[in-house]
Parts: structure tokens; C-alpha cells; sequence
């Protein structure tokens, strides 16, 4: 299917599907093309961010979907992270690439954000996207605070996005 993998979430599929691109089938698709190139720059994000080191250590830890351990949390953390992170270079990169093709932005659009959004939103909520990732990614590296309420704290915000003067979110689940 794809030559770039995900680091934390279990395969290319379930990140899709959680990006909510299942639909796109066509892995020689332009689309397809930019989800990989997003995911490379993910992977090297964490790379810059963590360290090789640090990416094997939290590889290692154990993968649930009931977390009940700091560690679990911090494993699930990671996961949600990356797959916040593809957005954010999917929110740049990827309207560009599907306006040619009727069936990939009809996927796309479903996120209803996308469809409505002016330039400006879309900014926000990558701005929104690019400070949850520094501060999960802090986390991840050891720097922010430590314990499981800190971590239960960091994956509940990921899916809140709130603009500045904002007295709410835009929610993009993850789930």
C-alpha cells in the first residue's frame, strides 16, 4: 500500500481512517501522494523533536486502548500527536491537490471545516494543531509535567482546537 509508515498509530489504514480519508483507495493518487509526504515530515518531527532514543523507548511501551498507566497514556499520547500532526500538513498541503479530482474532495470535505473555511480559519486551526503538538511533543520529550493527570490532560485537548477570543473549539475528533 504505502512505503511510509506511521510511528505510533498501528498502520497507513487506521491513520486514514482517522483522518477520515479511508475513501481514498488510489495509493498512485496526487492525494495519496501528499498524505505520504505529510507523514514523512511527521516522522521527521518526532525525529527532531525526540530524538531516535526516545522514539524507541516510547515504541516500547505498551499499546491499549483502555490506558490506565503513565506510560499507556504517554504511548496513546504519541499516537494521537501523529496523527494531529498529519493534519496539520494536510490542512497546507492537501486542498491544493484535490480540487481536480470530484471523489477525493468529496472525502475531504466531509470534515465540514474545510469545505466552509476561509484561508484565515484554516490558519488558526493549524495554529491551533501546531501548539498542541509543541506541548505534546514537550511531554513526549520528558519536559512538561510529569505524571498521568498531565498526560490524561494533554490527549483530552488534542481534539479542541480553540482560536484565539474563541469561547469555543473546533472540535476535529481523533477517534
Amino acid at each position: 500500500m504505502s512505503q511510509s509508515t506511521p510511528l505510533f498509530v498501528p498502520s497507513v489504514g487506521v491513520l486514514l481512517s482517522r483522518l477520515r480519508l479511508s475513501a481514498i483507495e488510489d495509493t498512485g493518487s496526487d492525494v495519496f501522494s501528499v498524505f505520504e509526504e505529510a507523514l514523512d515530515l511527521v516522522r521527521c518531527d518526532f525525529f527532531q523533536h525526540l530524538g531516535e532514543a526516545r522514539i524507541l523507548e516510547i515504541l516500547a511501551l505498551s499499546v491499549t486502548t483502555s490506558p490506565a498507566t503513565a506510560n499507556e497514556y504517554l504511548r496513546l499520547l504519541a499516537s494521537r500527536l501523529e496523527i494531529t500532526r498529519v493534519k496539520y500538513y494536510l490542512l497546507r498541503d492537501l486542498p491544493v491537490h484535490i480540487v481536480g479530482n470530484a471523489q477525493e474532495r468529496v472525502t475531504w470535505n466531509q470534515e465540514g471545516i474545510v469545505e466552509t473555511a476561509s484561508i484565515r480559519d484554516i490558519e488558526i486551526l493549524r495554529k491551533g494543531l501546531d501548539d498542541v503538538w509543541l506541548r505534546g511533543v514537550s511531554q513526549l520529550a520528558g519536559e512538561g509535567s510529569e505524571g498521568i493527570e498531565a498526560a490524561v490532560f494533554s490527549v483530552e485537548t488534542i481534539d479542541t482546537v480553540v482560536a484565539p477570543g474563541a469561547t469555543s473549539g473546533i472540535v476535529w475528533g481523533t477517534e
